[in-house]
């Protein structure tokens, strides 16, 4: 096996060791960015077609 390469601009590998986000984790801001007002978001989560991870789940880790 070849060793490693650093290569200016990309991140040590160790740096690439995080864990994927929860479902929901993002549903708010992506709504947000994609134009829907608050009370769409609301409106959204409130009737199921899209999920929004709890603030204390994403913190903890925990499924949300």
């Amino acid at each position: 096996m070849l060793p490693s390469v650093r290569m200016p601009g990309l991140l040590p590998e160790e740096a690439l060791q995080v864990p994927p986000p929860r479902v929901g984790q993002h549903t708010v801001r992506i709504l947000r960015d994609s134009g829907f007002t608050d009370a769409q978001i609301a409106s959204v989560l409130k009737s199921g077609v899209a999920v929004q991870a709890s603030e204390a789940a994403t913190e903890s880790g925990a499924e949300g």
